[in-house]
Order: C-alpha cells, then sequence, then structure tokens
C-alpha cells in the first residue's frame, strides 16, 4: 500500500491510497469512499493530475500503481548514474555484498533524464527494486491518449 497526497488547484488536501483489492485481484486507487480502477479514471476525477507542476506525482501514481511495488522512481538521474557506475566499478557495495544491477549488465544509462511530455506521452525512469535494472516509462499523458503504460528495459551499453 501507498498513500500520496497532494494539493488541488483550491489548495484542498487530496489523499489517494494505491493498493491491491485481494478480492478482484487488481490494484486500485481510493480516495475517501471512491475507488479508481485505472490511472485515466483518476486523473479525469482530478484533472490537475495532467497538470505540469505534478507532474512527479503523477510518475510516483503511474509507477505505484502499474508497477505493483516492484519499482522505485529515478528521481536524480545524475546520482543514479554515478552509483550505479560505481557499482559497476567495483563490484561491490558497502557492506560486501555483491550488487545485483553489476552481476547483470552494463546498461546504457545515457537517456535516462526528468520526466518528460513528448506529445500525449510522458516519459519517465525507474529502477527495479530488487535488481536496480533501469527502465523507461512510457504512459500516457493527455485524456485522449489511450496506450497502455509500458515498462521497457534500457539496453545494454556497448
Amino acid at each position: 500500500m501507498s498513500i500520496f497526497i497532494w494539493s488541488r488547484n483550491d489548495n484542498a488536501g487530496v489523499q489517494v491510497t494505491v493498493e491491491a483489492d485481494a478480492r478482484k485481484g487488481r490494484t486500485v486507487m481510493r480516495v475517501g469512499p471512491d475507488t479508481y480502477t485505472s490511472l485515466d479514471a483518476l486523473a479525469a476525477a482530478f484533472p490537475e493530475l495532467r497538470d505540469e507542476q505534478l507532474r512527479d506525482t503523477y510518475c510516483e501514481l503511474c509507477t505505484q500503481f502499474h508497477g505493483e511495488g516492484r519499482y522505485q522512481r529515478i528521481e536524480n538521474p545524475d546520482a543514479f548514474r554515478e552509483t550505479y557506475r560505481a557499482l559497476l566499478a567495483h563490484r561491490e557495495t558497502g557492506d560486501g555484498s555483491p550488487p545485483a544491477a553489476a552481476d547483470l549488465a552494463p546498461f546504457d544509462l545515457t537517456e535516462i533524464a526528468a520526466p518528460r511530455i513528448s506529445g500525449d506521452t510522458l516519459v519517465f525512469y525507474v529502477k527495479d527494486i530488487r535488481f536496480g535494472r533501469p527502465y523507461r516509462v512510457e504512459a500516457p499523458w493527455s485524456g485522449k491518449a489511450s496506450a497502455p503504460v509500458s515498462f521497457s528495459l534500457l539496453p545494454l551499453s556497448e
């Protein structure tokens, strides 16, 4: 379960709880007594979610709703690259255990950047929590976009 809070345009606070609905076998978002089964439905009820200043909140909601707790958003691309490259270079962590990401592959990290809107698509980056592998996420941004949310593993560096 994850909880997100943001301020609406009228300064009223909104609390969204993202959780698994065990009875129906799916992830849902709850705002007060209302339940939303898609990010599009939530954004239709709260259109300010697609405002530029709430882009990070939208990314977090998308990550938690569609990623089912397997991913963490890369908030600082430069810090992520630095840490990842250090793991690859040293093949060890502070506690002496091998880094999972470094054991898997050297991924090409050059495209990782802050969230951006490209046409009707929001593009941002996450890492899987277990192995640290980097993914590009593409999510519909405008209300008219209906493509599914995709998580694509970044290519290996050459």
